[in-house]
């Protein structure tokens, strides 16, 4: 995705001139020091890391509300489960993207629910 690639480049590049060396090459997203993790080690799962680079700061988004209609029954205990989902609305992409993480799912073996 170079269009992407390119933007990101500029951003970071935004970054390093307001608050390091702008002829910096540094990504502030991989820090050999401390990764925060917009995630949770229970939403992670049991293998989620938790050594001392790594501090989980919850989601970043607002507070969620108090309830929720999702089928919980639908989830089998004894199995993985994967959660598809867009962070941002592209009503292009976000619909081909999401109908080709479906198909995976289709043939019934797998356990997955739509």
């Amino acid at each position: 995705m170079p269009r992407v690639a390119d933007w990101l480049d500029g951003v970071l590049r935004d970054l390093r001139s307001r608050i390091a060396a702008p002829s910096g090459t540094t990504d502030p997203r991989f820090s050999p020091h401390l990764v925060a993790g917009f995630s949770t080690p229970e939403f992670v799962g049991p293998d989620a890391r938790r050594d001392g680079q790594i501090r989980y700061v919850g989601p970043s988004n607002v507070d969620r509300p108090a309830g929720s209609d999702f089928p919980w029954d639908w989830l089998d205990d004894s199995r993985s489960r994967v959660l598809v989902t867009l962070v941002a609305a592209d009503t292009d992409v976000g619909a081909r993207f999401l109908a080709g993480a479906w198909p995976p799912c289709a043939n019934g073996t797998t356990g997955c629910r739509r």
